[in-house]
């Protein structure tokens, strides 16, 4: 009986043991990581109120300015191109005098997106036309012995017999302008915007929202439906699934081309396209001319074809989905029905159209979040901030960081780029976290009942600044932690052009902060 007695009291003591044991290394957990609580951010999850702007603010006006008109030639071409992809000499501009021109070929170098050749000459007169075998050409004309016009030329060279157009099959036309945001289409092209949607019955969303910051990841989210495909200095984008290729696929007509080589979205990041993207491609006619002209006579006359144009579609959806929150993602999955004549709308719900692009010719749902959109949080509108003074103690800190680390950036170009000073802070904005404690399961752990979850502190600001000498506008995202440490959220933005400024380097990742040097003494010269 004793022996039984002294059992029970050991087992007691090591029963015990193992409790104090578990309860102090609970304790050292808690001790080392302390309560924690989950927090959604409310606006990145619920539904997104688009965000109603004014396109005259106050704020903007300052930004805002008209360029001047811009004063076209009267006079006709001395060589023109015919509907039969002959090169003709204008007789009528001769004046009776004997002109000789030639052509030659702009050829894509073999295997590269940044070079070109020009190919043999080919004569031609008044009296004798030439056949055009490119879509791009360099002509030179001469007279007694010296050359009196020289000018590249365009047009499309048939290659081959595509599909013959039917009721069911729809071309597709893309233009895009850079820079160009919906509100500033508004104070700057009124009159195409009129013509867009009252003549030929555009539709303007006006939810629609960036996925990145740069035209690189917008630009790949509605050709490709990925933003984020990896790619380094040396990648080619030919293997990517642009949505060209499906039309492609079904015997139509391809082009794609960027009026800016220097600057064109996939050869600024990377090395282009290895070989043409599409049937017809405009980057070796602008890699042969050297300067910059707007071809406005050939948007007018695109926009009037399309105005000629009855097309038959069911467009409900469309009208309904001018306010709800849309992406580049979205735009591509309506190409790719486009492509595939599929225009019959999913149910809503499905697990197709479920945390991806959804075409234009589905309802979006009115609840939709930028969540669901896989619009990234940084490019969510859905937040709501509220103005602050721009001279607040942090603001001029903050910006002041902001300054100082743009200045860090061009250190390995310090020889050539000027130091950038602090001019102006123009807005600032203290963004709400909308964050919301999310409560656990029925599962708790014990210490979770004895603290109430505290709301983060951080602190995010959206700031618009301007520096001396460049006279640059930028924004920028930050966020003072919990600790008071300073971070910039996503990159540093340049709002305004920088034109030529930043031309003493090739840096690309810089070009939109550095101020050249040279630049400097001939403006104060």
């Amino acid at each position: 009986m004793r022996a039984l007695k002294i059992y029970y009291c050991t087992r007691r003591k090591q029963v015990l043991l193992l409790l104090c044991l578990l309860f102090l290394y609970g304790f050292k957990l808690y001790i080392e990581n302390g309560v924690q609580f989950n927090f959604i951010n409310i606006h990145s999850n619920e539904k997104c109120e688009i965000p109603k702007v004014n396109p005259f603010d106050e704020s903007i006006l300052p930004f805002f300015w008209k360029p001047n008109p811009i004063v076209c030639a009267k006079n006709t071409e001395l060589v023109y191109i015919d509907d039969d992809e002959m090169i003709h000499i204008n007789k009528n501009r001769t004046k009776g005098r004997h002109i000789e021109c030639y052509y030659q070929s702009v050829i894509r170098k073999q295997l590269s997106d940044d070079e070109i050749l020009f190919g043999t000459s080919v004569w031609f007169n008044v009296s004798r036309s030439a056949l055009m075998e490119s879509d791009f050409a360099k002509v030179v004309c001469v007279f007694e012995g010296k050359n009196i016009y020289e000018r590249l030329h365009y047009h499309i060279k048939k290659k081959q017999k595509y599909f013959k157009s039917d009721q069911d099959s729809f071309s597709v036309l893309i233009f895009g302008v850079d820079s160009m945001s919906r509100l500033a289409a508004i104070r700057e092209l009124p009159k195409t915007l009129t013509y867009l949607e009252q003549k030929l019955g555009a539709y303007v969303f006006n939810g629609y929202t960036k996925v990145g910051h740069n035209s690189y990841p917008n630009l790949m989210a509605f050709l490709t439906g990925n933003y984020s495909a990896p790619f380094n200095k040396k990648t080619f984008f030919d293997n990517q699934p642009f949505v060209w290729k499906k039309f492609s696929e079904r015997g139509a007509a391809t082009m794609y081309s960027e009026d800016y080589p220097r600057l064109s979205t996939f050869n600024y990041v990377a090395r282009g396209f290895n070989e043409s993207p599409g049937d017809h491609y405009l980057r070796p006619f602008y890699l042969g001319i050297n300067s910059e002209r707007i071809y406005q006579s050939i948007i007018t006359e695109i926009f009037m074809t399309l105005e000629n144009n009855d097309i038959a579609l069911g467009d409900h959806n469309l009208q309904t989905n001018i306010n709800r929150l849309t992406s580049p993602l979205d735009l591509y999955k309506t190409l790719i029905d486009i492509a595939t004549n599929s225009y019959n709308p999913q149910p809503k719900g499905t697990d197709a159209i479920k945390n991806s692009g959804i075409s234009l010719f589905n309802e979006i749902s009115k609840d939709r979040t930028c969540t669901d959109a896989l619009i990234p949080e940084s490019s969510c509108a859905c937040y709501t901030s509220e103005a602050i003074p721009t001279n607040n103690a942090v603001i001029e800190n903050i910006t002041s960081s902001v300054v100082g680390t743009i200045n860090n950036y061009l250190k390995p170009h310090r020889s050539k780029c000027a130091v950038l000073i602090l001019k102006k802070i123009h807005q600032a904005k203290l963004i709400h976290s909308n964050l919301k404690h999310l409560e656990p399961g029925k599962k708790k752990a014990i210490w979770q009942y004895l603290y109430k979850p505290k709301l983060d502190k951080k602190q995010r600001y959206f700031i618009i600044f301007e520096v001396m000498p460049s006279e640059g506008i930028f924004e920028v995202t930050t966020e003072i932690t919990q600790t008071n440490n300073f971070i910039i959220l996503n990159k540093i933005i340049r709002a305004n052009r920088y034109g030529n400024q930043s031309a003493c380097i090739d840096d690309r990742d810089l070009k939109p902060y550095c101020y050249c040097k040279e630049t400097t003494l001939e403006v104060q010269s």
